[in-house]
Formats: C-alpha cells, sequence, structure tokens
C-alpha cells in the first residue's frame, strides 16, 4: 500500500521544521537541544537524539510529539506534515459550525479528507493497516456505515 506520506516527506518535513523554527527566532545550531530543553519545560523528556532525528529528516515525531510542535510554532499539522497551510489544504479558512449545522462536503472531497486522516493516522502509528485493507476500502465502508447519501448538487449529506 502506498502512502500519502512519501519516503522523502520525512526531508520536507524536517525542512518546515526549520522554517518554523526560524520563524520564532530560534538559532540554528543546537536545535535538537533547544527542543529537548523546551519539551523538558512541558515535562516531556526525549533524547536529544530524537530531535536530531527529527531535523534531519530522519523521522517523524509520534502524534502526541507532533501536538507540542504545533502548539510550539505556531503552525499547522497540515503545514508541518504536508507544507499546507488550512486555506490551502481546505481551500476555505478554519471555522467552527454550530452545533445544529449540517456539514456539506463534495463526494470527492470527503473521499479525500477521509482518506488523507487514515494515511495520517497510519503514519503516525494511531491505526495499523493490514495488507488486506485500503485507506479506499475504508471510506467505502465508512460511508456505508454512517449512511453518508448523495444529494442532488453532487454534495453529500453527513446525517447529525
Amino acid at each position: 500500500m502506498e502512502l500519502m506520506v512519501q519516503n522523502n516527506s520525512k526531508v520536507k518535513f524536517a525542512e518546515r521544521l526549520h522554517h518554523a523554527l526560524d520563524s520564532l527566532g530560534w538559532k540554528s545550531r543546537g536545535r535538537p537541544k533547544q527542543l529537548q530543553n523546551h519539551y523538558g519545560n512541558i515535562g516531556v523528556h526525549l533524547s536529544e537524539k530524537t530531535f536530531h532525528k527529527w531535523l534531519n529528516g530522519q523521522s517523524f515525531p509520534d502524534w502526541d510529539n507532533l501536538i507540542h510542535l504545533v502548539r510550539l510554532t505556531k503552525r499547522s499539522i497540515n503545514y508541518l506534515i504536508y507544507g499546507l497551510d488550512d486555506i490551502e489544504a481546505t481551500g476555505t479558512p478554519s471555522h467552527h459550525m454550530a452545533h445544529n449545522e449540517r456539514f456539506h462536503l463534495s463526494k470527492e472531497d470527503l473521499k479525500s479528507a477521509f482518506i488523507e486522516a487514515v494515511e495520517q493516522a497510519a503514519v503516525f502509528n494511531l491505526i495499523s493497516l493490514r495488507e488486506s485493507t485500503s485507506p479506499q476500502q475504508m471510506y467505502h465502508a465508512f460511508v456505508r456505515e454512517l449512511g453518508v447519501r448523495q444529494t442532488n448538487e453532487e454534495k453529500v449529506k453527513i446525517p447529525s
């Protein structure tokens, strides 16, 4: 199975992390130690080598540590992982819907968002995918299970 996050994505992630740290005014030299100190200050104790691997494109942080990077850098997960800001990723600025508001997406947008979320969850070991299960198969099961239906305007209606 081929995930959206490719091998060179670790290098791209590292580049974006450096850029985000640059924008915070962090010195280039000694960043693994700076990150280790920052994480230690919030009660997370990781080795300097771990941060070195993130900054050199050798590994991704796990989900919890990624969230700490988002908070530190004030950049979105979409930016750090895919190089997209929220507006680029969705085409519209982020906003919260009222509780009773129905959510409408095009069929392709829903499928794309679902598959991207599954792939991202697999990369960060939040879920494991068997060789016989693809994100597309999971999407079709998701649509069936939730009773998502298509409306006349080529939009899907997600029941509330």
